[in-house]
């Protein structure tokens, strides 16, 4: 399966984590949302700022609550941007921040229509 015919979300490996339970998907997504813009953010502010232990601390962060989600492709970016900023190799980092910020925006699109069409 290439990059882009991979899912934004595996919906299956998501109900799967929650057991079915609707009120716990409910609150990990109300969570989720909050968090992610926030921790967008702080790394492209620690980036501008070259503070790679922030970066370092917000990729880890987004990388663990896209997990939780099942938000694969999205877990990856923050993944690598954790080990640039932990390497201290931050020349690729502008680009995997913003390849990152659009597929978090895919990602919240697909959690609002997720929640329009499963959770009551």
């Amino acid at each position: 399966m290439t990059r882009l015919e991979e899912p934004v979300l595996d919906r299956a490996a998501l109900i799967d984590r929650v057991e079915g339970d609707q009120s716990l998907l409910a609150d990990m997504i109300e969570i989720f949302s909050a968090q992610a813009p926030r921790l967008l953010d702080t790394m492209e502010q620690s980036l501008e700022a070259g503070d790679t232990d922030a970066l370092r601390r917000a990729a880890h962060k987004l990388k663990g609550t896209t997990a939780e989600i099942a938000a694969s492709r999205a877990r990856r970016l923050a993944a690598a941007l954790e080990d640039m900023s932990a390497n201290v190799r931050l020349d690729d980092a502008a680009e995997t921040l913003a390849e990152l910020s659009r597929e978090i925006n895919r990602v919240l699109q697909e959690l609002a229509t997720f929640t329009q069409g499963s959770v009551q």
